[in-house]
């Protein structure tokens, strides 16, 4: 079984409500978007995260299991 999540993309102009830093913002929708496929398989104990454009982004694969995870890895270290 894959399941399939999709996020709309949106970017925020000036105006509509007050963002983080106190400003405002109008949200709009934007023609990108995330799709994210998870399949579980039991044959391999890991999370595999790839994207689409291999060429630019490597495959990043972690343990499955939290009790063995190191949890000092950040994905922004994997970027």
């Amino acid at each position: 079984m894959i399941i399939l999540i999709c996020g709309a993309g949106r970017v925020n102009l000036i105006g509509e409500h007050i963002d983080y830093e106190g400003y405002s913002v109008l949200p709009m929708a934007i023609r990108q978007d995330t799709i994210v496929a998870i399949r579980k398989n039991e044959a391999e104990k890991v999370l595999r995260i790839a994207n689409v454009n291999g060429e630019k982004y490597s495959v990043c694969t972690y343990p499955a299991d939290p009790l063995q995870v190191d949890y000092r890895i950040s994905l922004r270290m994997r970027v």
